[in-house]
């Protein structure tokens, strides 16, 4: 059995509430290109400066910031990034 047998197979056995999901996985990879978006791509530019003015810090340094000082520490960043709501 090919590995496309195999993927006929488990779509046909697949319950139909995941069909969408599968769908939709199964576009995204068929994509020749993966591409970000203009507000994507600005993001990334506007990360790469923060990190080369060196407004950044390690994973390390971060796991230590006292949880009550965090949202104080990083949360202007964290908004506009809309990590946290």
């Amino acid at each position: 059995m090919t590995v496309k047998d195999e993927m006929r197979m488990l779509i046909e056995i697949l319950p139909d509430d995941a069909t969408s999901d599968a769908l939709d996985y199964m576009r995204w990879l068929a994509q020749e290109v993966d591409t970000l978006t203009e507000a994507e791509l600005a993001e990334v530019r506007l990360g790469e400066a923060e990190i080369a003015s060196g407004h950044s810090i390690t994973l390390d340094e971060l796991q230590l910031v006292d949880r009550s000082s965090f949202r104080s520490f990083v949360g202007p960043l964290l908004d506009r990034l809309m990590l946290i709501q």
